[in-house]
């Protein structure tokens, strides 16, 4: 089958380059692009990375013994 997210990622490339969103407010922009062309909200999400994902470390807020973030 078709690689959904592999496409989302090289057309994000070709319209925002090789680096990865810069903010919060970058990576909304991204995943709305995909989105508004069609992709899936999870294939935009994986495509597009950067802060934010949970998959990279150090973007999630930490909770202590209290349940705040630190």
């Amino acid at each position: 089958g078709i690689d959904f997210t592999a496409v989302a990622r090289d057309v994000c490339q070709r319209r925002f380059g090789a680096a990865g969103p810069r903010d919060f407010a970058d990576r909304a922009k991204r995943l709305r692009f995909l989105q508004y062309r069609g992709f899936s909200a999870e294939a935009a999400r994986q495509a597009v990375g950067g802060p934010g994902d949970p998959g990279e470390a150090g973007d999630a807020p930490t909770d202590d013994a209290d349940g705040y973030p630190d």
